[in-house]
């Protein structure tokens, strides 16, 4: 694992802040943070309303994203799934 970081988060259960990155979610995140920006510029003249929500959004989306592929702890992972894959209702 290269860039790791692994430190206590709650003490019981025995959950940990424990992400890193190997060959494989480089590549991944790599891809994720060159398409997001081009996702934002193709929307660019398409969103009209909502703007300041769509592009939190997309941010939020890419942590998710992101926060999956380096987690290496379940329970990490899981909190940014459900963070990648919520649903607002309004």
């Amino acid at each position: 694992m290269a860039f790791e970081q692994n430190t206590q988060w709650i003490a019981s259960p025995a959950i940990r802040y424990h992400v890193g990155v190997d060959g494989l979610s480089l590549w991944l995140v790599i891809l994720s943070t060159l398409l997001t920006p081009i996702c934002i510029l193709v929307s660019w003249n398409s969103i009209q309303q909502h703007a300041k929500e769509f592009y939190a959004f997309m941010l939020l989306l890419l942590v998710g994203v992101v926060g999956v592929f380096v987690a290496l702890d379940l329970f990490l992972f899981y909190v940014f799934w459900k963070s990648r894959s919520c649903r607002c209702t309004s």
